[in-house]
């Protein structure tokens, strides 16, 4: 179960990594014609949840600050820079520490006695990756806001 979760997620890292490589903060929060919210919030959004993986599995808070009022689920959506949320180049940063921590953590983890104390843990960090990978692959179509948007300029 291990090396699943840590495959899983540096697959995802690593499409967070393709999906904002070379644009701009600006760029992070374009928003669709038809709701939802930007890639800031998307991302900001998935460092939160990754964040409250490595809470679970190590009582380290690695956000405890405004993150979670900015980017949890029913938050408002950040649609211009005047909005409080962090700068793209800090949440890239932060899931980068955050991947390392996490592979560190679930390494360390012992799922089995966790579990046994009636903290399912396992199944926890389960539903957080799979929650982890939703997020990630709509990355794809924030890109494709941003090339599409730059195509027709």
């Amino acid at each position: 179960m291990k090396d699943l979760l840590k495959n899983q997620l540096a697959r995802n890292f690593g499409i967070l990594k393709s999906q904002t490589d070379g644009l701009s903060h600006d760029e992070s929060l374009l928003q669709f014609g038809f709701g939802g919210n930007c890639l800031n919030w998307t991302l900001g959004h998935i460092a939160v949840h990754r964040s409250l993986m490595l809470y679970i599995m190590t009582g380290e808070k690695y956000y405890a600050g405004d993150e979670r009022k900015w980017y949890g689920f029913g938050s408002q959506p950040i649609t211009s820079s005047e909005d409080d949320h962090l700068p793209l180049e800090q949440l890239i940063n932060d899931l980068e520490a955050l991947q390392d921590k996490l592979i560190e953590a679930i390494s360390d983890c012992d799922f089995s006695r966790l579990d046994k104390e009636g903290n399912p843990i396992g199944d926890a960090i389960s539903g957080l990756v799979w929650h982890d990978t939703y997020h990630s692959g709509q990355t794809e179509i924030h890109r494709q806001l941003v090339v599409g948007r730059a195509e027709a300029i």
